[in-house]
């Protein structure tokens, strides 16, 4: 039977495992092509297809280090709080927050990276 601990551990692990996944998915079967459908997608990666490259190549590697960065936050609140209601939705909160504030940096830190190799050059 699955207690409600369980349920709660599974439900606060979610979020960072699936990213990941994707993350790991991503970083090993980059995107061959730019496209509009999956990969790192801004305008600075789409300028050429080293960019294009570069910005997939490290983005993934970075949305794997945030993860496991999240999971070990993740596991360290629930090994610290009380699993009652409240603090697994008070844990819940304080990881959503964590992922869309590493979110912005990835986007932010591949951006950065990005300008440094390829500059503001259109192809």
């Amino acid at each position: 039977m699955i207690t409600s601990d369980v349920v709660g551990l599974l439900i606060l692990m979610s979020a960072p495992f699936i990213t990941l996944i994707v993350g790991v998915w991503l970083y090993k079967y980059p995107p061959k092509k730019v496209n509009y459908h999956i990969g790192y997608r801004t305008p600075r990666s789409k300028k050429s297809p080293e960019a294009w490259r570069e910005g997939n190549r490290y983005s993934s590697k970075m949305l794997i280090d945030m993860s496991l960065i999240l999971l070990g936050i993740s596991l360290l609140l629930w090994f610290l709080w009380d699993h009652t209601e409240e603090n697994i939705i008070r844990m819940t909160l304080i990881e959503t927050v964590l992922l869309l504030v590493s979110m912005g940096m990835l986007i932010l830190l591949t951006e950065l990276h990005l300008k440094k190799m390829f500059g503001n050059k259109t192809e």
